[in-house]
C-alpha cells in the first residue's frame, strides 16, 4: 500500500560517484503525491551508484548516469613541439582537450567549441582556429616571428585565458660553408672584461679542402646573450672584427664580454653569408657556444662608478663597504673571549661574482695603530671568505680586507672589544692598614674581567662587604653615589670608593661578594684608639682614706672618646703628671715608679 505519510526521516540514500566519493541525497515527502523525492548533484561526469535505506536496511539500487556539461575550460598538451620553441618559418602544432567547467572532458559529448590560439609578436600576429574530434582540438600554425624576437601563445576559449607562454624564436635552419674556427680555441673558458682573440681559417665553400686566400674582407658576426649569471639582467655586447690577410687566416680582435654568462657567437663568410662550421663545445647550434666566468677581483666597479665591486659584510651577510667608511656602518663589536666573523664577497669590475678559492683573503688587525694579528679567510662553497676574530683585549681596532693584491671595500674597517661579562675574582681592593677609631677611612674597590680588561662596575644592590672583627661585623653595601670611574691604579680598572668608619678598636678583616661570590682577596685592618682621651670613660680606682705617713697606691683605666682603651706613646709615659690637692700642700707626682700597664 502506498505510504500515506510523511516517512522521509525513515529513508536514506546513498551516493557513489565515479570518483569514489561518497554523498547522501536529499529526502523530502510530497503531500500532494504521497510521494519521496530524492535529489542530489555531483560535479563528476559519468555513472552514479545510488543506494535505498529504509531504517537503515539496504533495499534496492540503480545506476544514474551524468554527462559532462559544456565546454568551458581545457587541458593543454604542453610536450606538443608547437608550445616549446620554434624556428622562423617552421610548421608545428599543439592539442587541447576539452572539459567543463569542472574538468571533466568532454570527449564524445563535445559539439564543438570557440578555442583560439593566440600568437602575438612583433609583426607576426595571428589568430589560428582548430580542427577537432572527440573532444580533441588541433592547432597548426607557422611561426612568422623572425630569429631571436619573443613570441606568446596565448590558448583560449572565448574571453578566457586557458594557458598561455612565450619563448624567443630560433634561428632558421641553415647551411655552413667550411670556413671555421681551429679547435684550439676553447670558447668556454673566457673571463669577463678579458680580450679574447682568435682567428678564422677560411675555405672554398665549393670545396673545404681548399684554402680561400681572396675576399676575406666579409667575415661578420652576431653577439647573443643567452642569459646572465648574476643581477645584470639586460646587456648588448660590441660585435668583434675581423683582419683579412693575404692567406687562409683571418684574425679576429675585439671579442671581450663584460659579464658572467652564456653567449652565442654566429660567424657569417661574407660572401654568401653562410655561416662557419661550429665548434664542438656542446652546442648543436648553428653558432658557437661561449661560456663566460667572473674576471678577476676587483676593488670598483667599472667606471665611472666609484661604488665598491668586492666588498665586506657581517656575520649575517650585512654589507659593511658602504660610502662613509670608516664609521658607524664600518662597524661590528663583540665581547672579549667570544669569536664574531666577517664574510668577504669577491666580484669582478662589472659585478659578478668571483669564487676561485685559490685567492688568498686575510685580515690585518691593529690596536691603537699597532699591529696585532694577520688572519686569513676560509672560502666558503656558497661564495665568500669567512674571517673570524677572537680578542681578550678590549678596545677599538681597526682592520683593512686585501684579496690577492687588492683592498676590499674601504682602507679600515672597526671592531670594537667591550670587556667580558664575567668578574676576575683577583679584582683589587685598597685601603690603609690602620686607622684611628672614628676616622672616616676611603675603601677603593676597582674590577676588571677575567682577560684584565676594563670591566664596568656592577650593580651597587649586588654587592656586599664585610668588615669584622673578634667583637663585632658591620655590613656595607656600596653606594652608587660613591661611584667614580677611572680611579688611580691600574689603567684597565673601574674603581670607586666607599667609606669605612669604625669606633671599636682591633683587627679587622674585610673582603666583598658579588652575587654571594667573594671577589676580592680578604684584607686586613688595625683601628687603633683614638687620640682624644675621654674623661667620662676613663676611671681612677684605690682611692680611699688614710692616715699620716701612710702611702696610697691608685690605678688610673685611660679611655679614648669611644671607650677604647687609650694606648700611651712613649712620649705620653715620660710626661705622665698625677696631681693632688690638699688643704694646704700641693704635691706633683711625676712619671718615677708609675707602673703601666698595656691597659690603662
Amino acid at each position: 500500500n502506498t505510504v500515506q505519510d510523511d516517512q522521509s526521516g525513515n529513508v536514506a540514500v546513498r551516493v557513489t560517484k565515479p570518483d569514489s566519493s561518497i554523498s547522501i541525497a536529499t529526502i523530502t515527502y510530497d503531500s500532494s503525491t504521497k510521494k519521496h523525492l530524492v535529489s542530489f548533484t555531483s560535479t563528476v561526469s559519468g555513472s552514479h551508484t545510488v543506494m535505498f535505506y529504509i531504517f537503515n536496511v539496504f533495499k534496492t539500487q540503480l545506476v544514474a548516469f551524468a554527462p559532462p556539461g559544456t565546454a568551458a575550460g581545457g587541458k593543454i598538451f604542453t610536450s606538443d613541439p608547437g608550445w616549446t620553441p620554434t624556428r622562423e618559418n617552421q610548421t608545428e602544432y599543439v592539442r587541447l582537450e576539452s572539459t567543463d567547467a569542472y574538468g571533466n572532458v568532454l570527449g564524445a559529448f563535445d559539439s564543438g567549441a570557440s578555442y583560439k590560439l593566440n600568437i602575438v609578436g612583433s609583426g607576426c600576429s595571428q589568430t589560428i582556429s582548430p580542427a577537432h574530434s572527440n573532444g580533441i582540438y588541433n592547432f597548426t600554425f607557422k611561426n612568422k616571428c623572425k630569429e631571436s624576437s619573443v613570441v606568446w601563445l596565448n590558448m583560449t576559449f572565448g574571453s578566457t585565458v586557458i594557458g598561455k607562454t612565450s619563448f624567443t624564436t630560433l634561428s632558421p635552419l641553415a647551411s655552413n660553408g667550411n670556413s671555421f674556427v681551429p679547435s684550439i680555441y676553447n670558447f668556454e673558458s673566457l673571463k669577463a672584461g678579458e680580450l679574447f682573440p682568435f682567428h678564422i681559417t677560411a675555405r672554398e665553400d665549393s670545396n673545404a679542402l681548399t684554402k680561400r686566400t681572396t675576399d676575406n674582407d666579409g667575415f661578420s658576426f652576431t653577439l647573443t646573450v643567452l642569459n646572465l649569471n648574476f643581477t645584470k639582467t639586460s646587456y648588448s655586447p660590441d660585435v668583434p672584427t675581423a683582419t683579412a690577410g693575404y692567406n687562409e687566416i683571418v684574425n679576429v680582435s675585439g671579442l671581450s664580454l663584460s659579464y658572467a654568462g652564456t653567449y652565442l657567437m654566429r660567424i657569417f663568410d661574407g660572401l654568401e653569408l653562410k655561416q662557419s662550421q661550429t665548434a664542438s663545445n656542446g652546442f648543436s647550434g648553428p653558432g658557437y657556444l661561449i661560456r663566460v666566468s667572473a674576471g678577476t677581483q676587483s676593488r670598483y666597479l667599472q667606471l665611472p662608478s666609484t661604488t665598491f665591486a668586492s666588498y665586506v659584510a657581517d656575520a649575517s651577510g650585512t654589507s659593511l663597504s658602504v660610502a662613509n667608511c670608516p664609521g658607524t656602518s664600518c662597524h661590528i663589536s663583540t665581547t672579549a673571549g667570544l669569536a664574531t666573523s666577517i664574510r668577504v664577497y669577491l666580484r669582478d669590475r662589472f659585478g659578478a661574482p668571483v669564487t676561485d678559492n685559490a685567492i688568498s683573503v686575510s685580515v690585518s688587525l691593529s690596536l691603537s695603530s699597532r699591529l696585532v694579528d694577520t688572519l686569513t679567510g676560509t672560502y666558503n662553497s656558497a661564495g665568500y671568505w669567512v674571517v673570524s676574530f677572537l680578542r681578550t683585549t678590549k678596545g677599538t681596532y681597526s682592520y683593512s680586507v686585501t684579496a690577492g693584491s687588492i683592498t676590499v671595500g674601504p682602507p679600515s674597517y672597526s671592531l670594537s672589544v667591550s670587556p667580558s661579562p664575567a668578574y676576575a675574582n683577583t679584582t683589587r681592593m685598597s685601603f690603609p692598614a690602620s686607622a684611628e677609631a672614628g676616622t672616616a677611612t676611603s675603601v677603593q674597590l676597582c674590577f676588571h674581567d677575567v682577560y684584565n680588561n676594563t670591566a664596568a662596575i656592577p650593580n651597587f644592590n649586588r654587592l656586599n662587604c664585610s668588615f669584622s672583627s673578634s667583637v663585632k661585623t658591620t655590613i656595607y653595601q656600596p653606594s652608587s653615589t660613591l661611584a667614580t670611574s677611572g680611579a688611580s691604579g691600574s689603567p684597565n680598572e673601574h674603581c670607586f670608593t666607599m667609606t669605612v668608619t669604625e669606633t671599636v678598636s682591633g683587627t679587622y678583616n674585610m673582603y666583598c661578594t658579588l652575587d654571594s661570590i667573594q671577589i676580592f682577596n680578604t684584607r686586613q685592618q688595625i683601628v687603633t684608639n683614638s687620640r682624644t682621651v675621654s674623661s667620662s670613660y676613663s676611671r681612677v680606682s684605690g682611692l680611699k682614706n688614710l692616715t699620716a705617713g701612710k702611702g696610697l697606691s691608685l690605678t688610673l683605666s685611660v679611655k679614648d672618646e669611644y671607650n677604647n682603651a687609650f694606648e700611651f706613646t712613649e712620649t705620653e709615659k715620660s710626661t705622665f703628671r698625677t696631681r693632688i690637692s690638699g688643704p694646704s700642700t700641693l704635691a706633683l707626682i711625676e712619671g718615677d715608679g708609675a707602673t703601666y700597664s698595656s691597659v690603662r
